[in-house]
């Protein structure tokens, strides 16, 4: 399933190259105009500045800004996959229909993540010294549900924008798919870490980093589909799921899927 998902969603971008392109510059100047607003008081060394302009602007961002221009994309990729087509305009759509539960799971997931990472230092430092058993244990705690915050988080706005479902639908939905395929959703995520890497360079960021990331998410939710939607087609007399049979991802009459290497030199030839 990983590697349908990465022929996927690099199909999909290819495909789909100028405008996406486009999407991607608009994003990363959103996000980008606030950070460096926020960083300038760190390097002038302003420690006034930093705690109530920075700090502020960098959750702002993180919160409301970054939620936002991702769920627009993944509703663009959607498009782009059901109907080998997308525009402009529906990155726009995306964010009006989606955009304040978008901001709310941000909400969420900045919340808890900073609450997990406070306990992985408290009952570490805190409680590691007197009652080692139980801090330590208690870390290692906060420190897996930190790891299963951030993978479900690749999965929560694609489970928002095709299951059009609420703030707590949307968390349900992520953790259910990350449980039951815990190996594919790490693939899909040491991928995403590694395109993160590659667009930390500037000029990059500009033009390849929320969209190839939207891509690879969009990408991975429509083959977990795929997989479900065959075994939802072969339930059994007790009214369960097989989940034996062979899966068809339709690989032959899907143009993202069907094509390889040679698509990519001769392009022209069939």
């Amino acid at each position: 399933m990983l590697l349908r998902a990465l022929k996927m969603s690099f199909w999909v971008f290819y495909d789909h190259l100028g405008k996406l392109l486009v999407v991607n510059f608009f994003s990363a100047c959103c996000v980008l105009v606030p950070l460096l607003y926020a960083f300038h008081f760190f390097e002038i060394g302003d420690v006034q500045k930093v705690i109530w302009i920075s700090f502020p602007v960098f959750l702002i961002t993180v919160i409301f800004i970054i939620p936002l221009v991702q769920v627009g994309l993944l509703w663009m990729i959607k498009e782009i996959i059901e109907k080998r087509d997308g525009s402009l305009k529906t990155y726009f759509v995306g964010i009006r229909i989606f955009g304040l539960r978008a901001v709310g799971l941000g909400l969420i997931y900045v919340v808890c993540s900073m609450a997990l990472l406070i306990s992985v230092w408290f009952y570490a430092i805190r409680l590691g010294g007197h009652l080692p058993l139980v801090g330590y244990g208690l870390s290692a705690l906060a420190g897996w549900m930190g790891l299963l915050l951030s993978l479900s988080a690749l999965l929560v706005l694609p489970a928002l924008i095709n299951k059009n479902v609420g703030i707590g639908g949307a968390i349900k939905m992520a953790v259910v798919l990350l449980l039951d395929n815990p190996l594919f959703i790490i693939g899909v995520a040491v991928h995403g870490v590694v395109l993160l890497l590659f667009c930390v360079v500037p000029p990059v960021f500009l033009f390849l980093s929320f969209a190839p990331l939207a891509a690879l998410q969009g990408s991975a939710y429509e083959i977990l589909s795929r997989k479900y939607a065959a075994f939802q087609a072969h339930v059994t007399e007790t009214g369960g799921i097989d989940k034996s049979v062979t899966i068809d991802f339709g690989d032959e009459d899907d143009e993202y899927l069907c094509r390889g290497f040679r698509d990519l030199l001769f392009p022209w030839k069939e």
